[in-house]
């Protein structure tokens, strides 16, 4: 059976927190795991007391579960202080426990570029903050955890049978030095107008046979037909990124490896 670990504050009314979240686990055949950041007195009017628990008391409960019965997935609900979230960004590379940290409470998504610790803490060379509940855009020319300054998390492939419904993040070995919506960032200092812009939104031509690539392959080139993929960053020419998962078959996505630029088109987005 899957483990999933809620990292998140007590809700003694269990319309949320971790009593909502072990429910929903359980709801899907997945044995759940907690970690208790906050214990609430609320119900459905409201609430009425709170309490935060200590970090250490955390970082004991998360080294408890994740040293015995660990977990395939993990998610983060109210971080109820600093020191909190302190805690959990540690474990996530002690305990390898993915850095990538999503807080559904205030709806804001969180996302590091080269995480690493020294004698005073955590730091990371680039955080980006993104709104779950706007739609604004960050300032012009800045970056995020990707060069093109946009967030990854809505732009991987996720496995599944069901079609992925939006475009795909992508990177290239080589960039313009130019950057197009809905990029914010550009990553070269390349003038070749031949080269992709970041934020170049290229689709597959409709003339590729898709029928050729096994299912998980398809189901990935299908989306890249509909929705298109976006330049994110640069690195490995085409290279697809994908969430985490053990369901994916990677012999059956290495049949996209035969695609190369020539089997794109450029999207004029209007923007």
């Amino acid at each position: 059976m899957r483990s999933a670990l809620t990292i998140a504050g007590s809700d003694s009314g269990g319309g949320a927190g971790i009593q909502a979240d072990l429910k929903t686990f359980a709801a899907h055949g997945v044995f759940g795991t907690s970690v208790i950041t906050a214990v609430t007195a609320q119900n459905t009017l409201g609430v009425t007391a709170f309490e935060a628990v200590s970090a250490d008391l955390v970082t004991a409960q998360l080294e408890a579960v994740m040293s015995d019965i660990a977990a395939d997935a993990a998610k983060t609900g109210m971080l109820a202080t600093a020191a909190i979230v302190e805690a959990v960004a540690a474990a996530a590379t002690d305990l390898e426990i993915p850095l990538l940290v999503v807080d559904p409470v205030n709806a804001m998504l969180y996302e590091f570029f080269h995480v690493f610790k020294r004698s005073t803490g955590w730091e990371a060379n680039c955080q980006a903050t993104f709104d779950l509940k706007s739609n604004k855009m960050r300032p012009r020319t800045w970056t995020s955890a990707d060069a093109a300054g946009l967030p990854i998390l809505p732009l991987l492939a996720t496995p599944g049978r069901k079609p992925i419904k939006h475009a795909i993040r992508v990177t290239v070995s080589r960039s313009r030095s130019s950057y197009v919506w809905p990029a914010r960032h550009q990553a070269s200092d390349d003038n070749d107008p031949s080269l992709p812009r970041m934020g170049e939104r290229l689709r597959l031509k409709a003339s590729v046979d898709i029928a050729r690539f096994p299912r998980q392959a398809r189901r990935v080139a299908r989306a890249m037909q509909t929705y298109g993929v976006i330049v994110a960053d640069n690195g490995s020419d085409w290279f697809i990124s994908g969430s985490p998962s053990r369901k994916w078959n990677n012999d059956q996505l290495h049949a996209l490896d035969v695609l190369s630029g020539r089997d794109f088109e450029v999207v004029d987005t209007g923007r």
